[in-house]
């Protein structure tokens, strides 16, 4: 959505937050993806924690992301079409 709107690819980083507020989206989504963004580092980068991903993340927790993913991406890609 980003290279959508602005016409340039979006700026490398880990921040989901800083991405969102780039593009605008309504503030519904910042909370959820602040809420994800919890899980994001340790889950990408598990060599980073003293814990094993299945140790921050529980099944509820994993299907709930999948659902805000998964709302997020369905708004993003209406807005774009």
């Amino acid at each position: 959505m980003h290279i959508f709107q602005k016409s340039e690819f979006p700026p490398r980083t880990h921040s989901f937050k800083f991405l969102v507020e780039q593009l605008n989206l309504p503030q519904k989504f910042l909370a959820e993806i602040i809420d994800l963004e919890k899980y994001y580092m340790s889950l990408r980068y598990p060599d980073i924690s003293d814990m094993m991903p299945y140790e921050n993340c529980s099944k509820e927790d994993a299907e709930m992301g999948i659902a805000r993913v998964e709302m997020v991406q369905a708004t993003i890609k209406r807005k774009i079409q």
